[in-house]
């Protein structure tokens, strides 16, 4: 309908009605404008193209270190270090509304770079289409990311490259989420036969260790130093020291695995024992009387011919000395001999004669410098 056409009354109703927008439109200008001026949040107006900075509010000026006069006079490229052609894309696009989201470098005016979030929105001031941008500082939460992606680096690195074997799995359904190097090269298992997989399913316990193992992680969180045998993929028993740690990450519980293959240790330390027995067994049946002092000419210990000549067990003579079985005289002798060994490093052969149980009696002693696994000399052997 024209004008001329309508009735008075509907022309006072269109008046009426077209003022009441407008002064809605100013109460949401006016609501606006309270709410960027006095907001907590960086908040700027920028022109889509050219970037000029339109309006900032306080925020903005102590954040940037400008006053609100510099910042109005000011464009984005001289606070974004970003190449001003890329930002400028990314606003047109924000325009259409086909981008509301960046991060941007910002330099602040004493030349610190900061990490900013800016969240764009399109609006219309004064007929003027403008880009609302509010503006987070995230450089602390970015820097804490970073460091975390750094840690995660260095531990994955770690993980995978460490001497020691190492499997990360699910606490609650025992699946196998990672496995390192060294789990494959020890027990034969690849990372693709693993991953997705449980211990039981690789079968790699023993059922009465994994049985131990799980009583001890839910009796105590973890477990360590446990000795178990695990089965290799060929079903080899592989002699381990076995430490277990829970892991609790924001969805789920986890198990770390570090396992030490001990299986050459435990076969030498077998070999060792059973020298040592054979050793044991020779010189208690020899029927020489034999003994090891320390530096100080204090015995450690000895066979049972020579218990039984000093009429103690081989268990009584350590920690005593000659001064505890022989006169002062004899005793001293004996110790002067034994530190002449020890000192020189040189075998004594001494025969002398001495009265044991009143009667006399020759002894033909040779004395043997008693060294460590470092060759030096910490007593004397005598023979």
């Amino acid at each position: 309908m024209r004008d001329h056409e309508k009735t008075r009354d509907q022309l006072i109703y269109e008046l009426h009605d077209m003022r009441h927008k407008v002064a809605e439109f100013k109460m949401v200008q006016k609501r606006f404008r309270g709410i960027f001026e006095g907001h907590s949040a960086v908040m700027l107006l920028i022109e889509p193209v050219g970037g000029k900075i339109v309006d900032a509010n306080e925020t903005a000026a102590q954040f940037y270190g400008y006053t609100i006069s510099q910042l109005r006079s000011m464009y984005t490229r001289e606070i974004n270090i970003l190449p001003p052609a890329e930002v400028e894309a990314l606003r047109l696009l924000a325009v259409k509304e086909q981008c509301n989201y960046a991060i941007f470098p910002h330099r602040l005016a004493n030349g610190e770079i900061r990490t900013v979030e800016v969240h764009f929105s399109p609006i219309e001031e004064n007929g003027q289409k403008l880009l609302f941008s509010i503006i987070h500082d995230v450089t602390d939460r970015k820097n804490a990311e970073e460091e975390l992606r750094k840690s995660e680096e260095r531990f994955s690195k770690a993980f995978q490259k460490s001497p020691i074997l190492m499997a990360i799995s699910n606490v609650d359904d025992g699946t196998i989420i990672d496995v390192n190097d060294k789990f494959g090269e020890v027990l034969g298992f690849s990372r693709e036969d693993s991953i997705g997989k449980t211990s039981v399913e690789l079968g790699l316990f023993l059922p009465e260790n994994r049985t131990l193992m799980i009583e001890e992680l839910q009796a105590h969180g973890c477990v360590r130093g446990m000795s178990l045998e695990l089965l290799t993929k060929d079903k080899r028993e592989v002699h381990c020291i076995y430490n277990g740690e829970l892991i609790q990450t924001k969805t789920r519980r986890l198990l770390l695995s570090i396992v030490e293959d001990v299986t050459q240790r435990k076969r030498a330390e077998d070999a060792l024992r059973e020298s040592e027995e054979r050793h044991r067994s020779l010189v208690e049946h020899l029927p020489q009387r034999i003994f090891i002092k320390d530096r100080n000419s204090i015995y450690l210990s000895c066979n049972q011919n020579c218990a039984s000549d000093l009429g103690i067990t081989p268990e009584q003579i350590a920690g005593k000395d000659d001064f505890a079985f022989y006169p002062a005289e004899l005793a001293q002798a004996y110790r002067a001999d034994d530190q002449a060994c020890i000192t020189t490093g040189i075998v004594k052969d001494i025969e002398e004669i001495y009265q044991f149980q009143g009667q006399d009696r020759w002894a033909h002693t040779i004395k043997v410098p008693y060294r460590d696994e470092h060759g030096r000399v910490v007593g004397v052997v005598g023979i």
